[in-house]
């Protein structure tokens, strides 16, 4: 059965950014966009609206994204139907959808008005199995700085614009990308459910784990192996977020541990693939900059660990909080970011952060199994979300305020007390009520020890 619109869609390329765009690869991904050839559920290694396919000329993997979608009815669209659309389900690939992919996430964003404070705010809306035409170009963008400053990424190769798919008025379009050379199919989130889902790693992705592992080899029945990866993947991870801004010059960037790809090297394991979304932070005020870049690094902090509770929950993941604590990805993801702090200081606030995390944990392991990426909504049961972010902002202000981050963000005051001042009218907004019943910035006061004085 070839799932195939009455029509192909009409499109066109916007822009070439390589000249090893070859007349046959063109050619194939233009009948792949466009619908002219049935679209193959190989193509989707992951259910969402991403396709992978080979360069036959160059044996690249090649990233196609906005061009459909597949979800089977075993596998949730995006992971979890976090969804107030209803998203068709079937065992073959789908074209993308004039329909909005409205979600029930809630983001973490400073302001873009003085003073710039984190206020809660909903996710954005993207076509079903699609993305607009403004996304893939500035995807393209995004991969083009990320290029320049020399960090590990796809490489841009073009745009195209559907001529007559719109999402209210907005045309949609493609981004193609070549992945880098020796992308492995695995993120470190596949790494921490192997317990649940072996079959994603081949031979290629075995050999790499064994070599990247300090145990002494791998073994993927091993809950301590998988820590032990995980945990030297996070530290990578921190670093690049650091890199992200002050290199390239970008932020809002989902450093969640399933939107990091691995390849095959030990030195350089982590590459950025998922970047429609980020933003230039020289196109925002300079006051602003800084608590972006942050943001970034607490959003990585908060993910890595809800995504992590579910599998603490089920006792045939094997995990346990002592392996998680010898194999700590929190305190790496710190020491990556703050790479050049002293490590006594990384260290206190790495504790102060499962001071706060240990009631969660403890009753995790009490509890019975959650189901797999619903960890966020266990955690909120304790912090929402910007009680958590505003929690890791203290732990973290005497590392930020000796940092790096205060020569170059010389325009905000980042010093201890000027972080206090941005928590406390942060907490106080009232955005964070709207969409979580059970935050009170009393709370959130109490638990870092601030005068209590805005609300």
């Amino acid at each position: 059965m070839r799932i195939i619109p009455p029509n192909a869609f009409k499109i066109e390329i916007d822009k070439d950014f390589t000249t090893g765009y070859s007349a046959r690869l063109k050619k194939q991904i233009e009948d792949i966009i466009s619908w002219n050839i049935p679209h193959l559920a190989k193509w989707y290694p992951i259910p969402g609206r991403t396709i992978i396919i080979t360069d036959a000329d160059s044996g690249d993997s090649i990233k196609i994204k906005g061009a459909g979608f597949y979800n089977p009815s075993n596998v949730s669209f995006s992971g979890l139907k976090r969804t107030l659309t209803v998203v068709p389900e079937s065992d073959l690939p789908m074209p993308p959808l004039q329909v909005a992919f409205k979600r029930d996430i809630v983001h973490i964003d400073p302001c873009n008005l003085s003073p710039y404070q984190m206020q809660s705010i909903h996710s954005h809306n993207a076509p079903v199995g699609g993305m607009l035409h403004e996304g893939a170009i500035n995807d393209q963008a995004i991969f083009a700085g990320l290029q320049n400053s020399n960090l590990p990424s796809n490489k841009p190769l073009a745009t195209y614009k559907y001529l007559d798919l719109f999402l209210n008025g907005e045309q949609m379009g493609v981004s193609v990308a070549a992945l880098p050379k020796g992308a492995l199919n695995i993120t470190p989130y596949d790494i921490c459910i192997a317990w649940y889902n072996p079959n994603n790693f081949n031979e290629r992705s075995l050999n790499f784990l064994k070599s990247y592992c300090t145990n002494g080899g791998f073994d993927l029945n091993k809950p301590g192996d998988r820590l032990n990866v995980i945990a030297g993947l996070a530290k990578k991870a921190g670093g690049l977020i650091l890199d992200f801004s002050l290199s390239a010059e970008l932020y809002r960037f989902s450093g969640s541990p399933d939107n990091w790809n691995i390849k095959d090297d030990t030195n350089e394991p982590l590459y950025f693939s998922d970047v429609d979304t980020c933003k230039k932070l020289h196109e925002i005020n300079d006051e602003q900059q800084v608590w972006e870049v942050l943001r970034n690094l607490i959003t990585a902090i908060h993910q890595w660990i809800y995504y992590f509770i579910p599998s603490l929950s089920y006792y045939e993941s094997g995990y346990d909080l002592a392996d998680l604590k010898k194999n700590d990805f929190v305190i790496n993801l710190i020491r990556g970011f703050f790479h050049a702090s002293d490590e006594n200081e990384i260290e206190e606030a790495s504790l102060k952060i499962w001071n706060f995390l240990q009631p969660v944990f403890d009753d995790v392991k009490k509890g019975a199994n959650i189901p797999l990426r619903s960890g966020e909504h266990f955690l909120q049961n304790y912090y929402p979300r910007p009680a958590f972010y505003l929690l890791v902002l203290n732990a973290l202000k005497k590392l930020i305020s000796e940092s790096a981050l205060k020569n170059k963000f010389t325009k905000t005051d980042i010093s201890v007390s000027g972080i206090e001042s941005y928590i406390e009218c942060s907490a106080a907004d009232f955005s964070h009520s709207l969409y979580y019943a059970n935050y009170c910035p009393k709370e959130v006061y109490k638990n870092i020890n601030l005068e209590f004085r805005s609300v």
